[in-house]
């Protein structure tokens, strides 16, 4: 599906990069809904877009959805800038979309503000083309925010296009993890990088290559979810010294009484060679 950008007054103080075209890799994941449920049921969806700039994305992904009368959409994008939400609001109301399709227009930094209508939402999508200063808080955001889900909601697979040199963060893992990759797993079931794009897929083109990155989020009872937030700073403690190895990152907070020949091997490692089931190796021998 194919869109070419519309005029737009460009503002660089936003870091604004648009798409020349619209990628089918960011559009809305209906093979993860069909999975989970029939697209000819009743069923209600929040989407919540981070930064629709001249909304040719908004556009493509309501065209996607137009087919499926039964899917009940809440659709909210969210923009600092005014002149995007104003010029998507504009190419929405254009479309004479029917009236199970509710739009809300929020201009707002995104940092601040989180998706509006999700209570009684079975699933949600969050997606969009991030800023590249902030797209590691915005991932960031979205992880918290996949702990507080209720247990009634599904959240799925976000989409994002960021700088791919952070989505291959993202995506690592030992041997060579960074921290990005170690962190992203304790809350996601897959990262994947879905398409790579040149700085000439956007205007203006930047000076760095972007890449679709698709995170499969697990869902985290609120037990399970603090103690993924407890073995992230663990994990952090680990990549702030990552010159140093375990053994001398946490010296003196292993607990005797928990050391084994494995976890004897892991004090030898350094934090981009340990996996995330040796991180909790490592989380549950350390003293209080």
């Amino acid at each position: 599906m194919l869109h070419s950008v519309m005029p737009f007054q460009m503002k660089k103080q936003f870091g604004q990069h648009f798409l020349r075209q619209v990628p089918k890799e960011v559009l809305f994941p209906l093979d993860v809904l069909e999975q989970r449920q029939s697209l000819q049921k009743n069923t209600s969806i929040t989407i919540y877009e981070i930064g629709p700039g001249s909304g040719v994305v908004t556009q493509a992904v309501v065209q996607q959805l137009l087919p499926f009368s039964h899917l009940s959409i809440t659709y909210e994008v969210v923009d600092i800038d005014l002149e995007a939400i104003q010029t998507t609001k504009e190419l929405i109301a254009g479309m004479a979309l029917p009236k199970r399709f509710k739009f809300i227009y929020t201009h707002k930094d995104v940092l601040k503000h989180s998706p509006t209508a999700v209570d009684k939402a079975e699933f949600i999508y969050i997606f969009g083309s991030l800023p590249y200063n902030i797209s590691k808080k915005i991932v960031n955001a979205t992880k918290h925010f996949s702990i507080k889900l209720s247990q009634k909601s599904v959240l799925l697979p976000s989409r994002f296009i960021i700088q791919k040199e952070v989505a291959e963060d993202y995506v690592s893992a030992p041997p060579s993890a960074a921290f990005l990759g170690a962190d992203l797993s304790l809350f996601a079931d897959y990262r994947k990088i879905t398409k790579k794009l040149p700085p000439g897929a956007f205007f203006p083109p930047p000076k760095v290559e972007s890449a679709v990155l698709e995170i499969g989020w697990k869902s985290l009872k609120n037990t399970e979810g603090d103690k993924a937030l407890e073995l992230a700073k663990v994990i952090r403690q680990g990549f702030i010294a990552k010159r140093k190895v375990i053994g001398s990152v946490f010296k003196n907070r292993i607990s005797e009484k928990k050391k084994t020949p494995t976890l004897e091997h892991l004090m030898h490692l350094r934090a981009h060679e340990v996996s995330l089931a040796e991180w909790e190796l490592i989380f549950h021998s350390l003293g209080k």
